[in-house]
């Protein structure tokens, strides 16, 4: 510009002018260089923070996928539990496939309805990634149990008469009897007849006891309130304590806590001293322990072991015999293993011959009189089926 105007006036104008139009065109393409270069930057930075964006959106639906796959699995693992039930060997399952599969059938509903309803209830399924799979697995559930609700309406007893109509409240009775075990474990072998004669009672737990499919029958019927189950208790009655099974480990619990612990703070239970005198009896009795002139000990079940000896004296050999620690309770496991194998009866007479063996010494008659107390236990066990 300054060139063009200081220059030879002829044609300065022109210079001047075509200089100008110089300048600008510089000065346009310029700028259109630098809001090129600003659009390219603000592009550039678009990018950039879509790619944020779409990392972002891509490591949330990662963990929505991770979340589905732990569901998944927890609703496979939980499928596989409810499609192979094991009922136990006291229970009756009315879950056979016929009955399951008619149920599906007519309750199962639309899935793509289901799916319809899950989504509404689960909510964006980006945003799966912020709560556990439990919660989507438990959300699933819920949507899908609804189509399945009617079913929860059915009761245990609306199974029996439409899906066995063939089969009688008395059936069903007679069958429930047969799985029911007494309410306590018996060993029936110290049992005349094994306690078939005992007397028992079967009480029917059912949904409603005002109205049942059991309501004709002389059965005791109790409401419980569960639809889904009847529950058969069996009681057993007339027999000592001494014929449950768990009585031997019990009194072998007792006689290894005697020593070291105070059990009792009733003065008439049963002492030690007479639970003693009374399991030499037997040990005499079936011959665990003899005594060779005047000599006592205790002769093992099995015949290599060595016998223990008691020492000298009917009064010493007492002693030493509640001294041996768990003598006692091996001739009691042994006398009652005895009375299992050859049976009540011949105990008893074995027993009411030592009890009447004459007799002057005084710790011998103690000895009988607990003999004989033991004997009438077993009797009471005995005579409980009411045979003679």
């Amino acid at each position: 510009m300054t060139h063009a105007s200081e220059s030879f006036f002829v044609g300065r104008r022109t210079r001047t002018r075509a200089t100008v139009n110089t300048y600008l065109s510089e000065a346009d393409r310029l700028v259109q260089i630098y809001f090129a270069l600003r659009i390219e930057e603000s592009c550039a930075e678009l990018i950039g923070r879509l790619q944020e964006w779409v990392d972002r959106q891509q490591q949330q639906l990662q963990n929505a996928q991770n979340k589905m796959r732990h569901a998944r699995g927890w609703l496979q693992q939980r499928t596989a539990e409810l499609s192979h039930p094991v009922p136990a060997a006291y229970e009756i399952s009315l879950a056979e496939p016929p009955l399951v599969e008619h149920l599906f059938t007519t309750y199962r509903g639309s899935t793509e309805a289901d799916v319809q309803a899950f989504l509404a209830a689960a909510g964006d399924p980006l945003a799966w990634a912020d709560i556990t799979a439990d919660e989507l697995a438990d959300t699933l559930l819920r949507t899908a149990a609804r189509a399945f609700h009617p079913i929860s309406q059915i009761t245990v007893e609306d199974v029996l008469r439409q899906f066995h109509p063939d089969r009688s409240p008395q059936y069903w009775q007679s069958l429930l009897q047969e799985l029911a075990a007494g309410a306590w474990n018996l060993d029936r072998s110290l049992l005349s007849a094994g306690g078939a004669g005992l007397p028992h009672q079967l009480i029917l737990g059912v949904p409603d006891a005002g109205q049942t499919f059991f309501g004709g029958s002389d059965l005791t019927l109790v409401s419980t309130n569960d639809p889904e189950r009847i529950v058969a208790l069996r009681t057993i009655y007339g027999v000592s304590f001494d014929a449950l099974k768990p009585a031997v480990l019990w009194q072998r619990a007792y006689a290894n806590a005697a020593g070291s612990l105070p059990l009792h703070v009733l003065s008439g239970f049963q002492s030690d001293d007479e639970r003693a005198r009374q399991r030499f009896a037997l040990g005499e009795i079936f011959a665990y322990i003899q005594g060779s002139e005047n000599r006592f000990s205790y002769h093992p079940e099995d015949h290599l072991e060595e016998a223990i000896s008691l020492g000298h004296g009917l009064r010493n050999a007492l002693h030493s015999f509640q001294q041996e620690k768990g003598l006692a309770a091996r001739v009691a496991a042994r006398a009652e293993g005895w009375i299992a194998a050859h049976g009540v009866n011949q105990a008893l007479r074995q027993i009411d011959d030592y009890v009447n063996r004459p007799t002057r010494d005084e710790i011998r008659k103690t000895l009988q009189r607990a003999a004989r107390s033991y004997a009438e236990k077993l009797r009471r066990n005995h005579s409980a089926t009411g045979e003679n």
